[in-house]
């Protein structure tokens, strides 16, 4: 039997499945089982009804980890730096007969504390559709959790659906100098294991600063330019075959920063996804974070319970995190704008919906910035990482 299933991203399965139909319906089944057959017969219907694999990978790398952690702890109300944090409040006091601003927890009515993950627990339960129907903790196999139980970590469960990966990382032996990278090269990225890819990178790969200055293989992180080579060259295909076959993406804008190749990610392609790749782009200067955006569609799923203040941190290092030119692809709508004076009107966030149904969402920032009101309460950036998230797995829509 000739079955060629890869031209239309079928896997072996779901042919055998349409020639057993097939033989099932009476009709004759040629000698030559084609894609052509495939696609034209029941093959098509079973593809739509698909059961995606319900993970979420998160694409990272060692120097985006903490902040992997501090976003989705926002996400979450029962997850590390959301619990025990108190929401803050300033009051005015009299201190020998003067005024001055003071600090303090902020309680309710009854005199108890409010702690800053109530507020994304009232924005989970009033944001209009089911929000208990993902687990936004790392996924631990029941193996792991058992040995560990001792000790729980309660940002992880057995039924947790966060699974994180890095791009590529140093492999370094104790007391001794490091040895080449280690790499991720989305073998395991398909629709039957993850229904959705979170792009969250900054540094590629982490450096550690004892790093001899002068090699240039293994430059400190400080001084470090991205090199092509910290990629596999399987991953960028697999993360287009991922987007092909219907994989939803959530993408940070370092997905688009130019390499040492003068290119983007090796074998990409970047189709299928909001925003354009252009290797003239230009980076905001480093101390520049969104204070502001406009919603251009504030009804849009995305953007639901979300306000236009986002208030994100500056960069903590000299990796900037803005593009100040990037271009919009043709079928991608966009949600919202930059409206600080300084990138007035640039986009900001932007999604398209490709043929197969896979969803993807594009966002002109680092994922890993968060409010610096973050005590205060504020949680507009991870609102919409938030709704993203839900809107891709097609439950917030």
């Amino acid at each position: 039997m000739n079955c060629s299933f890869r031209l239309f991203k079928y896997d072996h399965q779901l042919c055998n499945d349409a020639i057993s139909k097939l033989h099932g319906s009476g009709s004759a089944v040629p000698k030559k089982i084609t894609g052509k057959y495939i696609y034209t017969l029941d093959a098509i219907a079973a593809a739509n009804n698909r059961i995606y694999g319900n993970k979420i990978l998160i694409l990272a790398d060692y120097g985006s980890q903490n902040d992997v952690e501090t976003l989705f702890s926002q996400v979450s109300t029962d997850l590390r730096y959301g619990v025990g944090l108190p929401q803050q409040e300033t009051v005015k006091i009299n201190v020998a007969g003067a005024e001055v601003e003071y600090t303090q927890n902020k309680v309710d009515a009854d005199g108890n504390i409010v702690y800053m993950n109530s507020i994304f627990k009232d924005f989970r339960e009033n944001v209009g559709y089911d929000t208990t129907l993902i687990n936004l903790k790392k996924y631990v196999d029941s193996e792991s959790a058992a040995k560990s139980a001792g000790a729980k970590n309660i940002n992880e469960d057995v039924n947790g659906q966060i699974v994180i990966k890095y791009i590529s990382a140093l492999v370094k032996n104790v007391n001794a100098d490091p040895t080449g990278y280690s790499y991720y090269d989305g073998s395991d990225l398909t629709v039957d294991n993850y229904t959705l890819l979170i792009m969250f990178t900054k540094l590629l790969p982490f450096h550690d600063i004892t790093d001899n200055y002068n090699n240039d293989k293994y430059r400190p992180y400080y001084d470090h330019v991205v090199d092509v080579n910290e990629y596999s060259p399987q991953l960028g295909l697999n993360i287009k075959n991922f987007i092909d076959a219907g994989g939803n993406v959530i993408l940070g804008n370092n997905v688009w920063q130019k390499l040492t190749s003068n290119s983007g990610i090796p074998n990409f392609g970047y189709n299928g996804i909001p925003f354009y790749y252009n290797n003239n782009y230009q980076s905001a200067e480093t101390t520049y974070a969104v204070n502001k955006i406009n919603l251009l569609f504030p009804s849009h799923p995305i953007l639901k319970t979300c306000g236009p203040n986002l208030l994100l941190e500056k960069p903590s290092d000299i990796n900037p995190s803005v593009v100040k030119n990037i271009i919009v692809n043709a079928d991608a709508s966009v949600l919202a704008t930059i409206a600080d004076p300084v990138l007035a009107g640039q986009p900001f966030l932007a999604i398209n919906i490709n043929a197969n149904g896979g969803r993807a969402v594009a966002i002109n920032s680092y994922l890993g910035i968060v409010s610096t009101n973050n005590r205060g309460g504020n949680r507009e950036f991870a609102k919409i990482i938030f709704n993203a998230i839900y809107w891709c797995f097609k439950i917030n829509n």
